[in-house]
């Protein structure tokens, strides 16, 4: 591997006891420490954030973000956390954002981590995503290939990207994961150069053991070895800050 920097993951679910990642913060602490040893040096935690009690589950997220936080000092080296969110795209999510800047990335309110739904494209995506754009926030598409609408046809992401929406690529696609339609869509989205950023989406350890070098090795072999730099590394890295 090549990349001097590490791998810089901005999806992953570590957080304990907040969503559908691990419960316990020795669970987190192993997600970690295996992420270290396959060379993540940066992870974006964005647990998925829901509307319902925003504040009350914020606080709560960052609760414990503070504590894996200190949990990880002396534990693991060389590996830095960051807090972010996963957001359900709807129709107010701009002016939720707009209330509580803490669901964007490291809560800078440049970036912001956007989930559609896996069956289709909601009628409202464009609206919503334009909105953030004009207000400064760059959405960042959280593993688009994943979406029905995207596999039927990944042009459909043309306005978008062509608007500055960046696209998120989950690593375990590339590898099959999510099955062979998920994989085949990955992989015409990155032979295509719609692909900005690749991340992990890891909810459970385990998964990071091969999860990253084998997807890199992927992009790689497909987009040449500046692209799997740029995806796995350098953007995300620019985007974290």
């Amino acid at each position: 591997m090549s990349v001097q920097e590490g791998f810089c993951d901005i999806h992953t679910h570590v957080l304990p006891d907040v969503d559908d990642g691990p419960r316990m913060i020795e669970e987190s602490l192993s997600i970690i420490g295996e992420a270290a040893a396959v060379g993540v040096r940066k992870i974006l935690c964005t647990p998925h954030f829901s509307a319902e009690s925003p504040s009350l589950l914020l606080d709560t997220i960052a609760g414990q973000f503070d504590l894996l936080r200190k949990s990880l000092m002396n534990k693991i080296d060389g590996v830095e956390i960051s807090l972010g969110a996963e957001l359900m795209i709807h129709p107010d999510l701009a002016e939720t954002i707009r209330r509580d800047v803490r669901l964007t990335v490291n809560g800078k309110g440049r970036f912001a981590l956007i989930e559609m739904p896996l069956s289709e494209i909601p009628l409202y995506a464009r609206s919503v995503l334009f909105d953030l754009l004009v207000k400064g926030t760059t959405p960042i598409w959280a593993h688009p290939e994943r979406c029905r609408g995207v596999m039927r046809d990944y042009r459909v992401l043309d306005p978008y990207i062509q608007s500055g929406v960046l696209i998120q690529l989950n690593a375990g696609s590339l590898l099959g994961l999510y099955g062979w339609s998920v994989r085949r869509t990955a992989e015409k989205l990155l032979k295509n150069g719609y692909v900005h950023l690749c991340a992990s989406d890891t909810h459970r350890s385990g998964n990071m053991k091969d999860r990253w070098p084998k997807a890199y090795g992927k992009i790689v072999k497909i987009a040449g070895e500046t692209k799997a730099v740029e995806l796995c590394s350098m953007t995300p890295s620019r985007v974290m800050g």
